[in-house]
């Protein structure tokens, strides 16, 4: 994919149930920016609105690669 712009092309995922792990964690959230190919993950014990614009946040628009970005 190629895209004349910073997060032009980005992904969000939910993994479906896995065996529980430590913390009681089944889930996963996973975002990919295609324009960087850049990926982050974040286990999940429950998927909730807040739970998920929280990792939006933190990981994707102030962590990412991109964020300091300027045209």
């Amino acid at each position: 994919m190629v895209s004349p712009w910073p997060f032009a092309q980005w992904g969000l995922d939910l993994i479906r149930p896995m065996p529980e792990g430590k913390g009681q964690v089944k889930y996963a959230v996973v975002a990919v920016d295609y324009f960087t190919k850049w990926a982050e993950a974040e286990a999940l014990a429950t998927i909730t609105a807040a739970r998920i614009e929280s990792f939006v946040w933190q990981s994707i628009a102030i962590l990412s690669p991109m964020a300091k970005w300027k045209p």
